[in-house]
């Protein structure tokens, strides 16, 4: 699968990293992870921050994966609007939802404390592409303001004074953040390595195992026949997890992100 295309604005330039080669010989760990991406960097600085033994496989070098192509950019919100998750689940599961995506920014900035990667707080806005959509907007803002979400909407003259945009109508909103995820994710990793995880580049892994009874026997074998032994396995893979599973379970086609040189205010 071609993660990315181009260069990543998160890798130009990178800081020296530690050598981590594939893995060439059998190993033992309570939990091997698939994916040393920016999931996988997160489970293993909290795995081992309980005391327990970790070793990280990727195919590529560490947070070089779909982390490298992500925007960046921390809001709370899901691909589901709160009105529309609602309606799915109920009103108190989805708000709940939502408070977990706002909590997730909180615990964020508490793990990137002596990492750096620039996080900061930012402001976010959700347009109304034109006035067809602003009702299903404001819906959406009534039930993030009534949720507590700490949200103002802003007609399309306050949009344009405020932010120099055009648009019919925006919900904007303060708990946003933005943060390198490469360099976070190399954060996390070296951190968890201090306590003890290893950490493989270059170990595509090619088949798992699991005992189906529980926890114990699981064995996640590489390209190159080195195999982990593990009581548990987590697959941190992002997109690429389908390869994993035994029935298809989405039907991926494309996104893209752009970036920019910063503009004139």
């Amino acid at each position: 699968m071609d993660l990315r295309t181009g260069r990543s604005v998160w890798c130009a330039p990178l800081p020296p990293a530690p050598e981590r080669p594939p893995l060439r010989a059998d190993a033992d760990a309570d939990v091997a992870i698939v994916g040393a991406g920016i999931t996988g960097a997160l489970l293993a600085d909290a795995l081992t921050r309980e005391g327990l033994s970790v070793i990280v496989l990727d195919a590529r070098d560490p947070g070089l994966g779909s982390t490298a192509g992500s925007t960046g950019l921390l809001q709370y919100e899901l691909d589901t609007s709160l009105t529309e998750l609602s309606r799915r689940v109920g009103v108190r599961d989805a708000r709940r939802a939502y408070a977990l995506g706002v909590r997730a920014i909180d615990d964020i900035e508490r793990l990137s404390q002596g990492i750096a990667c620039g996080f900061a707080r930012r402001r976010s806005l959700y347009l109304a592409r034109d006035a067809s959509d602003v009702r299903t907007l404001e819906s959406e803002f009534n039930a993030r303001r009534d949720a507590g979400l700490g949200v103002r909407w802003l007609r399309e003259d306050e949009l344009e004074r405020a932010w120099g945009l055009c648009a019919a109508s925006a919900i904007e909103c303060d708990v946003a953040a933005e943060i390198d995820p490469v360099r976070f994710t190399l954060g996390l990793l070296a951190r968890a390595e201090a306590r003890g995880a290893r950490v493989h580049g270059g170990s595509p892994v090619t088949t798992i195992e699991t005992d189906a009874a529980g926890p114990g026997r699981g064995r996640v074998t590489t390209l190159t026949g080195a195999e982990v032994r593990c009581r548990w396995v987590v697959l941190a893979t992002g997109y690429e997890s389908q390869a994993y599973l035994a029935q298809p379970a989405v039907d991926l086609h494309a996104t893209y992100a752009l970036s920019t040189a910063p503009a004139d205010a």
